[in-house]
């Protein structure tokens, strides 16, 4: 397995988000565990950023009862807002965070090929994909860390019938694929998935 280390995937997403958002006051929501909040609080100062949370308190945020929520029902709660949760931005948005990625993964060693990509909502493996079409694109999680944590988000059913996903806490699944595949792997969780890879 050959790594891209990436500190945060946030920041690609944010910038995407800021420019879509320049001239556009209305309040912000994001249904997030904290971080993607975090980066859309600094990056959108003219904006009412609004955290919502169902399960992770964070400073700041609006604690929502502990379930699912569509994009609708979020736009129902806050309308005349713009929704940033994860894996519920506007289609057109996925491309340009792919491009914004693959400029970033063009700086370090990424020469082409299969590529594994960490997943949350899976926004970024549908942002891949969208510019990575001559190149299979599959993602891995696991329940026991946050940043890779798979959340059930308006993206899962069609992820799980489009992509292949690897459960990092099923050692038997890891074993399986330890072929040669590229690995985009977030260095706030390195140490926890470089354990499970060489198990």
């Amino acid at each position: 397995m050959k790594h891209v280390y990436l500190p945060d995937l946030k920041k690609y997403r944010t910038k995407v988000i800021k420019r879509h958002l320049d001239h556009d006051k209305r309040d912000v929501i994001i249904l997030s565990c904290g971080n993607a909040y975090s980066h859309l609080k600094k990056a959108l100062p003219q904006n009412n950023v609004i955290g919502l949370s169902t399960s992770h308190q964070y400073p700041g945020c609006v604690k929502l009862e502990n379930r699912y929520y569509t994009n609708r029902e979020l736009k129902e709660l806050y309308p005349n807002s713009f929704n940033a949760t994860p894996g519920m931005l506007p289609p057109h948005m996925y491309n340009e965070i792919g491009l914004e990625l693959m400029s970033e993964l063009s700086k370090q060693n990424y020469s082409g090929g299969s590529l594994m990509v960490p997943c949350g909502s899976g926004e970024t493996l549908v942002a891949l994909d969208s510019v990575l079409s001559n190149h299979l694109v599959g993602g891995y999680y696991d329940p026991n860390i946050p940043e890779i944590c798979f959340d059930y988000t308006a993206l899962r059913d069609a992820l799980m019938c489009s992509y292949e996903l690897v459960d990092l806490s099923d050692r038997a699944h890891v074993k399986e694929h330890q072929h040669d595949m590229w690995m985009i792997t977030l260095t706030s969780s390195l140490h926890k998935i470089s354990e499970v890879v060489r198990r």
